[in-house]
């Protein structure tokens, strides 16, 4: 059994991310770095339309000044403590897990 460490768990170089999008398989088991001064959406789609593996692992963090939100597709089901969907602010950081076929956990500093 070979024991993966933190660097190719979450390798060092974060993905950017200036502007609302979609997940995309390649920010699987990654780290996302949101930068823009003005509020980003981030949105979950469908296992339809990207089939991340269950278990997936996606860090995010607000570089930028504008707030990072989180959005689930129709037929996604996005769970938070509270129902909270935004990040709670500049140099904060959140993570998602998926924990079924259209359903992830969002976990961290929330609002």
């Amino acid at each position: 059994m070979k024991f993966l460490n933190s660097a190719e768990i979450f390798p060092a170089i974060p993905i950017e991310i200036s502007t609302s999008t979609a997940l995309a398989l390649t920010y699987a088991q990654r780290s996302l770095k949101c930068t823009n001064a003005t509020a980003i959406t981030l949105t979950i789609p469908l296992n339809t339309s990207a089939n991340f593996p269950i278990g997936t692992d996606i860090s995010i963090s607000q570089y930028g000044a504008g707030s990072v939100t989180f959005a689930a597709a129709s037929g996604v089901t996005l769970n938070s403590s509270g129902g909270k969907k935004c990040i709670n602010g500049q140099f904060k950081m959140v993570a998602l897990q998926k924990v079924d076929t259209d359903e992830w956990l969002l976990v961290g500093d929330l609002i």
